[in-house]
């Protein structure tokens, strides 16, 4: 997990390296401005309902999308119990 970036000149490779560094610097030091607050999912589905619009929660042990099963029910009865009347979407697999 991280950041990645492709600098693109027009044949002028000690440009594009140039550039390149100046990005990597410059998101280096704004690494910390990137960290997010890990929460369990008893403490984001409150948290979430305090923020106005749309919000994104992820259970990032048990994402499908970075190789977990994907099965794991935590978030759903956080939501269930926290948040019964929210519309909301989740993928959960059920291996059965």
């Amino acid at each position: 997990v991280g950041n990645t970036g492709l600098a693109v000149t027009d044949g002028d490779a000690a440009a594009a390296e140039a550039v390149a560094q100046a990005v990597l610097d410059a998101m280096w030091a704004r690494r910390h401005a990137f960290e997010l607050e890990a929460m369990t999912p008893e403490e984001a589905v409150p948290a979430a309902l305090q923020r106005a619009g749309r919000v994104l929660l992820i259970d990032t042990p048990d994402s499908i999308g970075g190789g977990a099963s994907g099965d794991a029910p935590a978030l759903l009865a956080a939501l269930l119990r926290h948040a019964p009347q929210v519309e909301s979407a989740l993928a959960i697999v059920d291996p059965a």
